[in-house]
């Protein structure tokens, strides 16, 4: 076996902090790396194994489940469209800052 490959959330009634065992490269460890740097005194990383899984304290206040977020076709698609119309206009608002640097710019 090549080591930890799950994640896990654990704590005891009546504790301040929760357990996180977090297997090497996933979404989690990278959170709580970036939480302990963050928060040294709230997350205290308390384990880093070989296999690059790490174990973890994180406040109980912290830790929740939520459900994904449920998102018709027609939401879905609305949200391109306005995401395609941002980046046009990102892209738009760039060519004209050149355009005017060049007009501007350059002899002295």
């Amino acid at each position: 076996m090549s080591g930890v490959n799950e994640c896990v959330i654990d704590w005891a009634r009546g504790d301040t902090h929760a357990g996180v065992t977090a297997y090497g490269n996933s979404r989690l460890k990278g959170r709580i790396e970036k939480l302990a740097s963050a928060y040294p005194d709230d997350v205290q990383i308390i384990n880093r194994n070989e296999d690059g899984s790490i174990f973890a304290h994180v406040p109980m206040r912290w830790v929740k489940v939520s459900p994904a977020r449920k998102v018709s076709e027609a939401q879905r698609q609305a949200a391109g469209e306005r995401l395609n119309a941002y980046w046009k206009n990102q892209k738009d608002s760039e060519e004209g800052d050149m355009e005017h640097d060049e007009e501007g710019g350059g002899e002295e």
